[in-house]
């Protein structure tokens, strides 16, 4: 009986590594998302005021796409409300305007914060809107402003539009 040893070159494995870096750094940008526009704000010591409204000028370029709108919020674990009230104007390029307010629900139904939470903050994604269609192309502007009962809105360290 004849026993064999394979043993398996270096050359071998470091071009197996090599390979598979190479694999992974290709896949790497088709895994990120790519935005038409975004945009962060950050309250100065995380506090939102009504006298600090989020401004967000951008262009729609195409009126056969359609666009999602996404609000990425960051806000401390103790944030005091399970919402954030909001009112939203939009500016259209023909300088017409519209206004709404809109609830943001920062937690569901059981008092959970919704999204992404570590040891201090959470960061929950909230559609805005989702696929948009726009009549014109042109400059756009959403203006954003707390709408609670309060003056000052603490624990929010951060607020971003996106757009899709």
């Amino acid at each position: 009986m004849c026993i064999f040893k394979v043993q398996t070159p270096a050359l071998f494995y470091m071009t197996k590594s090599v390979l598979l870096l190479a694999s992974f750094l290709l896949l790497l940008p088709a895994c990120s998302e790519s935005f038409l526009y975004e945009k962060a704000y950050e309250p100065s010591n995380e506090l939102w005021t009504y006298e600090e409204p989020l401004v967000f000028d951008f262009n729609i370029p195409d009126t056969s796409e359609s666009y999602t709108f996404y609000l990425d919020i960051i806000h401390a674990v103790d944030y005091p409300f399970q919402n954030l009230y909001t009112k939203i104007k939009t500016v259209y390029p023909d300088q017409d305007d519209r206004s709404d307010v809109l609830s943001l629900e920062l937690s569901n139904e059981l008092g959970l914060w919704q999204g992404n939470c570590k040891s201090k903050y959470c960061k929950v994604r909230i559609p805005l809107q989702v696929d948009a269609l726009f009549s014109a192309t042109g400059a756009y502007q959403l203006e954003l402003n707390q709408f609670t009962r309060r003056d000052s809105l603490p624990g929010l360290k951060s607020l971003a539009l996106r757009i899709q």
